[in-house]
């Protein structure tokens, strides 16, 4: 073989290596990126069978002053003390 040909060979071998590596990498960071995927949905399935078995759910963020709905009356309803008139 000429000299040409084996730096030829050569080169794609260095580009074959290469993405060997780019495709390795990136592998790594899918299964990474899988179990962080994995658990969050074993968190929510879990969330979703307390939920269907009766099962107390955090608090919601409302408070006991928030009407039935969760709801503030508008600002334009209150008085500048912020009592409602």
């Amino acid at each position: 073989m000429s000299t040409e040909l084996l730096n030829t060979l050569e080169n794609r071998v260095m580009n074959a290596v290469g993405t060997i590596e780019d495709l390795r990498t990136e592998l790594r960071v899918l299964k990474e990126e899988r179990l962080v995927l994995e658990t969050k949905l074993r968190d929510l399935l879990s969330r979703m069978d307390q939920a269907e078995n009766g099962m107390e759910m955090p608090a919601s963020p409302t408070t006991e002053s928030d009407n039935s709905a969760g709801f503030q009356s508008p600002p334009e309803s209150r008085n500048s003390f912020g009592s409602e008139y």
